[in-house]
Parts: structure tokens; C-alpha cells; sequence
């Protein structure tokens, strides 16, 4: 018999944005060897250490900001919008929308 290898689930990179409990996050870092990623809420700039095993991806985007408004009648908030990263020499909302959306995340409940 032939033993599959498991494939590894896909995770965030920095920058990307990401929505845990219904808050807009943009990942700022993720841990090397260890499943996590450090987030910054874009709604009000907290900053949080996020354990993978803690959350459950609920759904994937994979897109950017700009094609996933387009594509689905959705348009990302625009306070949430202004505190995104994106480089700190270009300037404007259209660079901002070219940021990654990785995905929904649910935290799972506590035991």
C-alpha cells in the first residue's frame, strides 16, 4: 500500500488580510516552525498572536481587495481600509486594494 503524504493546509503570508470573528486583520508576521500569525485589527490597530489550531478557516478568498469587490458585490470598509499596509512609499487607496484577502477565520470554541 501507498502511503499518502498529507498535504499541508495553506496559510497566510504577510500582509495579507484576513477576517477573524467578523474583524478585518492584516497579518504582520507568522511564526517559522510553529502555527501562528501575528495580526494588527484593522479597526482599531490592537495587535494579537493568533495560534492556527485556536481559529478555523471558514472560507478562502485568495484575492486581492480590488478583484474580490468586483467579483462579488462587496466593498471592503473603508476605515478598515485606511489602516492597511501596503508600502511605505507608495500612497493611496488603489495600492491598498492589492493586498491579499486570505480568508474567514472562526475562533474555535474553548474546551
Amino acid at each position: 500500500m501507498i502511503e499518502r503524504e498529507k498535504i499541508p493546509e495553506r496559510k497566510p503570508g504577510t500582509l495579507d488580510i484576513v477576517k477573524i470573528d467578523d474583524r478585518w486583520a492584516q497579518v504582520v508576521g507568522v511564526g517559522i516552525g510553529v502555527d501562528y500569525m501575528g495580526v494588527k485589527y484593522l479597526d482599531d490597530a490592537s495587535q494579537e498572536r493568533v495560534y492556527l489550531k485556536d481559529v478555523s478557516l471558514e472560507k478562502e478568498i485568495g484575492q486581492p481587495v480590488n478583484i474580490h469587490e468586483s467579483e462579488n458585490n462587496f466593498e471592503f470598509p473603508e476605515k478598515e481600509l485606511q489602516n492597511v499596509y501596503y508600502d511605505a512609499t507608495q500612497n493611496g487607496d488603489y495600492f491598498k486594494k492589492l493586498v491579499n484577502i486570505f480568508g474567514f477565520y472562526r475562533r474555535n470554541p474553548k474546551t
